[in-house]
């Protein structure tokens, strides 16, 4: 059965109201079962009815499908059904060249919508992709979507004053990781690029308020796993330019 998640905007234009729906399904992918084979496992939400708007948004959530798949990075493919093929063509091409040390592949991609109003729609994705080598990566990303245009939200966007917000996040970061106030914030292990606080590639919205994540190799080594910085509304809303 598919999930479905239902925003129900309604909108005023020359005093009469307009009600717009957006609703995300769930688009699941598992490979075939075969030995030796890659196990792939997709699960992501895509934004229905069809129309200018979701159209928009699923593109978005291809592409950003497409590329963690996108293995060799030299192919051209234009949906997750064509990137899973290119993955296990890649697969078994190695395979065939290099049977006897060959371990299977894997890749999981898991979304999630983390928050939805009439402003934002805010999708978090765990993925893991293992393609050889001592270990796989694993991470979660955000992607913002406007409901109203579909356009894909940048991170400045989401903020009044994008300095205020870091300089407010690196005081919360430091108290988070029991950094002393006017210590380097490299001074407990981290590996911020010239000693410099950073807000994360990844911040999206939760029902509980902001979260912002560090991948593995953002600011600490692999094994260190990510870190997660979450915000309650009540103390981020002053920042917030979408709410």
């Amino acid at each position: 059965m598919k999930n479905i998640y239902i925003l129900l905007i309604v909108t005023g234009f020359l005093g009469c109201e307009k009600d717009v729906s957006l609703t995300f399904s769930s688009k699941k992918i598992n490979s075939e079962t075969c030995n030796n084979c890659p196990a792939i496992d997709i699960d992501v939400p895509q934004a229905i009815p069809e129309n200018k708007v979701s159209t928009k948004i699923n593109d978005h959530i291809t592409g950003f499908a497409i590329n963690i798949l996108n293995y060799s990075e030299d192919h051209a493919v234009k949906n997750i059904e064509e990137g899973i093929k290119v993955f296990n063509s890649d697969f078994k091409s190695l395979n065939n060249n290099f049977s006897d040390s060959m371990i299977a592949w894997e890749a999981s991609i898991q979304g999630k919508v983390s928050f939805i109003n009439d402003e934002i729609a805010s999708l978090k994705f765990e993925h893991y992709l293992f393609t050889g080598g001592a270990h796989g990566y694993g991470g979660n990303s955000f992607l913002n979507f406007n409901v109203n245009n579909g356009d894909k939200i940048k991170n400045e966007e989401l903020f009044k004053d994008y300095k205020k917000f870091r300089d407010f996040a690196e005081k919360k970061f430091r108290v988070q990781e029991n950094i002393p106030e006017g210590e380097s914030i490299n001074s407990t292990g981290f590996l911020f690029e010239d000693d410099i606080f950073i807000l994360p590639a990844n911040i999206g919205f939760t029902n509980e308020g902001i979260e912002l994540i560090y991948n593995p190799y953002e600011i600490n080594v692999y094994s260190e796993g990510n870190v997660i910085l979450k915000i309650p509304f009540e103390e981020v809303n002053e920042f917030l330019a979408i709410k």
